[in-house]
């Protein structure tokens, strides 16, 4: 083994004082590794780099340590541009990696069952509550009487008219008045 220190290439530390090996040199906290210029770049807007990568996703080509910052997401078609997501943490509680794969279903970075772009759709069955995130939709007992009280009332003005327009006589009841009692 070598008994000095080596210098690390350009934009590059060690997480360790005194290590031996340029094996040993990655990118550092706030910094990502980028494999087209082959350095570290500052983080992103939206995201947290911890730092110790020196190389990328060999499925991706990305750099495995980025993750999305709390209340922020990302596109599966541009992974490393964050956007707030519409419930902050709710839906992007964050720490997750801005990369799809074959097991993203449907999405690695919303959860609650939001999905899209700031999290700002809800699956189906489900509502936005932009504080709460998307809530299961229900049906409660207030609205389902309240319907039923208004259908009751309203059936019961259609059999009163009815029946006054069969009891009394045409000459006595013309149509505009019937006409005038179904519009109020």
């Amino acid at each position: 083994g070598k008994s000095f220190c080596q210098a690390c290439p350009k934009t590059f530390t060690t997480m360790e004082l005194g290590s031996l090996s340029s094996e040993a040199c990655v990118c550092g906290a706030g910094t990502y590794f980028e494999s087209t210029s082959g350095l570290c770049q500052s983080c992103p807007r939206g995201f947290s780099c911890p730092g110790g990568a020196n190389s990328v996703d060999e499925v991706t080509g990305l750099d495995s340590t980025v993750v999305l910052a709390p209340g922020m997401m990302s596109l599966e078609s541009d992974p490393f541009s964050a956007y707030s997501c519409i419930t902050g943490k709710v839906a992007c509680p964050g720490y997750r990696r801005p990369v799809w794969d074959a097991t993203s279903n449907p999405s690695p970075v919303c959860q609650d069952n939001s999905f899209g772009v700031r999290c700002g759709f809800c699956a189906d069955g489900y509502y936005l509550d932009e504080e709460e995130g998307c809530l299961e939709c229900t049906v409660d007992a207030g609205t389902v009487l309240g319907v039923l009280h208004i259908s009751g009332v309203v059936i019961i003005l259609i059999a009163c008219l009815y029946r006054a327009y069969v009891l009394v006589s045409r000459d006595d009841f013309p149509p505009k008045v019937i006409f005038w009692l179904a519009i109020t």
